[in-house]
């Protein structure tokens, strides 16, 4: 396993290293995730460094700015973790050559940009690379899952996504609701992605994915990357490694392998802390807050491989699923971007 690329689509642990170095210099949450990252042979992460899921990320501009700025200090102050925040998918590829870590930076919902276009083109020149719209609730862009009105992409949101498809930012649908899912399939020109979800069939859940759902990501080149979150893998008991080859498999077999990453959704806090706080969002996380057994943290990456090898699935698509699949994501955004089409949108205002 340490010799296929391996990316994490969806990780906090970035969010809670800025706030330790910014309250006091600690370089010390960074060095121990660097150990984790290693123990799992992980070579990127998805970092959601901002948005709309708790007083814990920082949502306004402003907050969000100061945050990927201390990001890139945090980065450079620990330089001999060899850490590097992406700027293109290429540097993915050299980091894995040179055994850096890269950190892909990302916001977990649109707050941030607080109603103004211009904003997303200055937090892309500060690194963002990958945009979830919207958190459990709304915001400027749409509603998320939680909101029982189900509304939509708003115009804004619509002139968002035109943006970050120019620009080359990757969209994640993982907390939409089903319209604000629905529009932007429509509107967007560029695969997306849903970092860290599962499939509804398999385990019923307002964040989980219907079977249509699943196909629209697949018909936009896109990925459904597995979170590993008990309450997402199962409905009753609690979750072991069955929950998520199950899903992984479901997925896989629905739309294929080209279509399937892991983004586990891991959270180093109190569980009884973060289910208080995920149930103020509007959404039933349920009562269980251990993560299956040995897979409770990005460490179990190489164990992850293995065992869906001894599962059936061959090393090729191991391979994709692993992280192949969320390079290629990233690598046809940034060429779609560089040639600049825009055919959905055509088609829209036509």
């Amino acid at each position: 396993m340490r010799n296929i690329l391996t990316i994490n689509l969806h990780s906090d642990f970035l969010a809670t290293a800025v706030r330790r170095f910014k309250d006091s210099g600690d370089c010390s949450t960074l060095r121990q995730y660097r150990e984790r990252f290693h123990a799992g042979s992980v070579n990127a992460a998805f970092c959601a460094v901002g948005g709309d899921t708790s007083p814990s990320f920082p949502s306004g501009y402003r907050e969000t700015l100061e945050s990927f700025r201390l990001g890139a200090r945090l980065v450079e102050a620990c330089g001999e973790l060899s850490f590097r925040f992406v700027q293109s998918a290429k540097d993915i590829d050299r980091a894995r050559d040179s055994g850096s870590l890269t950190l892909v930076l990302g916001l977990e919902g649109g707050s941030a940009l607080e109603g103004r276009i211009e904003r997303l083109e200055s937090l892309h020149q500060e690194g963002l690379r990958w945009l979830g719209l919207t958190w459990n609730v709304s915001n400027e862009l749409g509603d998320g899952c939680g909101e029982t009105r189900n509304g939509g992409l708003t115009p804004f949101g619509e002139q968002v996504i035109e943006t970050a498809n120019r620009l080359g930012i990757v969209i994640d649908l993982a907390h939409a609701s089903p319209a604000t899912f629905r529009d932007t399939a429509a509107v967007c020109d560029a695969p997306f992605i849903v970092s860290h979800s599962n499939a509804d069939s398999v385990c019923a859940h307002p964040r989980n994915l219907s079977d249509a759902q699943i196909e629209a990501v697949a018909r936009s080149g896109g990925v459904v990357g597995i979170n590993f979150f008990p309450r997402l893998l199962s409905a009753s008991g609690p979750p072991v490694w069955e929950d998520i080859q199950r899903h992984v498999h479901y997925v896989a077999d629905l739309v294929g392998s080209d279509h399937v990453a892991l983004g586990p959704d891991f959270i180093d806090v109190p569980g009884e802390s973060i289910l208080e706080e995920l149930a103020r969002s509007g959404v039933d996380y349920g009562t269980q807050s251990e993560y299956p057994i040995g897979f409770s943290d990005v460490s179990c990456f190489s164990e992850v491989g293995r065992r869906l090898i001894e599962g059936g699935m061959t090393a090729e698509q191991v391979r994709k699923i692993m992280g192949e699949n969320v390079l290629r994501v990233m690598c046809d955004v940034e060429k779609r971007a560089a040639s600049g089409e825009s055919t959905k949108s055509l088609v829209r205002r036509s």
